[in-house]
């Protein structure tokens, strides 16, 4: 458990160190990453692993701003190795799929017949094979399609029959956090913050 998350934090330093120059500033975003993060990082669940492989995906579609081959081989080889470790594997094609959705909108937003346009589609094209060699990657597990169907009916089954325990329930901002629940009162604070 404990290497599990010091390697979780580690992941969470090279993402913040790759997206901000000052290493003071980066120790500051690890450490709040750690504390709302906190409620999940001290339960030995498998959730730690979707903890992990979302910090690794963006570590590896952020490696080139071209998305070499390896590097969508990399991400098609996480999310099929995602499906079999927890059951948020849907996250990671999820993920892929939304940042070729957010490539081609910067894309189209670009002056036409400009580089920058054509490296954005480019990147678009790439990111969206990737999130479908990634969603196919993901059947390969021992439930098959099933494990999305639990994936996807979880949600609503939890909200159905009212067994929402801890992280499906929805966050008051008008209301002081509960003891013992997430969100804990840091992240609280933070979504507060952030939402300006």
């Amino acid at each position: 458990h404990l290497l599990l998350v010091a390697g979780i934090t580690g992941l969470a330093w090279q993402v913040l160190r790759r997206e901000i120059s000052s290493r003071p500033l980066a120790g500051f975003g690890c450490g709040l990453f750690i504390a709302c993060a906190s409620y999940r990082l001290l339960q030995l669940r498998p959730s730690l692993m979707s903890i992990a492989a979302c910090l690794a995906l963006y570590l590896i579609l952020s490696a080139s701003p071209r998305l070499r081959l390896r590097d969508s081989a990399a991400a098609v080889l996480l999310c099929g190795v995602w499906a079999n470790l927890h059951a948020g594997f849907l996250l990671g094609p999820r993920l892929i799929l939304s940042s070729a959705i957010a490539e081609g909108i910067a894309g189209a937003l670009k002056a036409r017949q400009s580089d920058p346009r054509r490296q954005h589609l480019a990147r678009a094209a790439r990111l969206a094979l990737t999130g479908a060699f990634g969603l196919t990657a993901t059947l390969i597990n021992p439930l098959g399609m099933g494990a999305h169907r639990g994936y996807l009916s979880a949600g609503f089954d939890a909200v159905h029959r009212g067994v929402i325990a801890d992280e499906w329930r929805g966050v008051d901002l008008f209301s002081w956090p509960l003891p013992n629940l997430p969100p804990t009162p840091l992240p609280w604070l933070c979504l507060w913050i952030l939402l300006p």
